[in-house]
């Protein structure tokens, strides 16, 4: 059975060689004096070799690889085969860092992210650029489907018209308010849903909205 000392006074030698532990992992030394621990098994009448990793500081310890070991023997047991899973996984990490790199360089471009190295810095409020750029698209589209020009609601400011529809965004739901020479799209709520086409209206107060509902006008914040 191994312990750290004898692992750390295996010497390398001019062609690999293998040192067993217990249950069936065993370390190979390779001529560079690099030590990984291995576990050889059969599934499905085929031998297979999962490598658990490399011994040391960069790597794992002894404990560690004794605890892989169980978990390779129970998929093992279940017949799964616990080479193909670190493969499988090192290809979804692979695809993700892929991903993320893509993202960053996206962000990078859009002046959203600075890199710094290996590092990237995300913009300041990065989630509100990114709502603003997508209502500014939505605002865009509509203008050029009903030939109406968009008015901007400023804070404190009652907006009124007809509400024509909901609009649908990743940022969240607005409605559509129409008074015949220019559009609106304010926060939209479950209760104006029933004014669809009828004379609506809503005040924004500090990103707040607050509709006016029926003959009498009531605040519904």
């Amino acid at each position: 059975m191994l312990t750290d000392t004898a692992l750390r006074n295996f010497k390398p030698k001019s062609l690999i060689y293998k040192a067993s532990d217990r249950d069936g992992m065993y370390v190979t030394v390779s001529p560079t004096g690099t030590v990984t621990f291995r576990f050889d098994y059969r599934l499905n009448g085929r031998r297979e070799t999962l490598t658990i990793g490399r011994y040391g500081p960069a790597g794992i310890s002894l404990g560690m690889a004794r605890e892989k070991l169980l978990d390779a023997k129970k998929a093992v047991a279940q017949g799964k085969s616990p080479a193909h899973e670190k493969q499988r996984e090192k290809r979804r990490l692979s695809a993700a860092k892929n991903f993320g790199d893509m993202t960053a360089q996206w962000l990078a471009g859009a002046r959203m992210a600075e890199r710094r190295g290996q590092r990237v810095i995300l913009a300041r409020n990065l989630l509100g650029t990114l709502r603003n750029r997508e209502l500014a698209l939505a605002i865009k589209d509509i203008a050029a489907e009903t030939g109406l020009e968009h008015r901007p609601v400023a804070d404190g400011q009652r907006v009124a018209g007809i509400y024509r529809r909901c609009v649908m965004l990743a940022s969240g739901r607005y409605a559509m308010l129409d008074d015949g020479m220019g559009f609106s799209l304010v926060p939209w709520k479950p209760v104006i849903e029933q004014r669809l086409g009828q004379q609506s209206a809503a005040t924004m107060r500090g990103g707040r909205v607050s509709w006016e509902i029926g003959s009498r006008g009531i605040a519904i914040a």
